[in-house]
């Protein structure tokens, strides 16, 4: 079951781009949304909270933590490798990359 998913990646690939690239060219159509009106007012507002605050701010950084990733995806590996039965619907489990996309959350 797990080799199809695959084929269904591949085949459902061209369709999402394909919709992507309808709705970036036609939804401001659809929905009259003035791209040059909405540009200034986001400058004009990004331009302002630039000058209202201080320069001497420093801002903290988070750097990237080896222990926590692997920690992350050991865990994540494990919780993907669960199978849950649901009855007469069969088992069914995160795999490798929900397990790790949940425990990251999680953490």
């Amino acid at each position: 079951a797990e080799a199809g998913i695959g084929i269904g990646h591949s085949v459902g690939y061209p369709f999402g781009v394909l919709i992507v690239i309808l709705a970036v060219n036609f939804l401001p159509v659809i929905f009259k949304i003035d791209f040059k009106k909405e540009r200034e007012i986001f400058s004009r507002e990004i331009s302002e909270i630039r000058m209202s605050s201080s320069t001497n701010e420093v801002q903290d950084t988070v750097h990237f933590d080896l222990t926590a990733f692997v920690v992350a995806c050991f865990l994540g590996y494990t919780i993907g490798r669960l199978k849950f039965n649901l009855g007469p619907l069969g088992y069914v489990g995160f795999g490798s990359t929900g397990g790790v996309l949940l425990s990251s959350l999680i953490l």
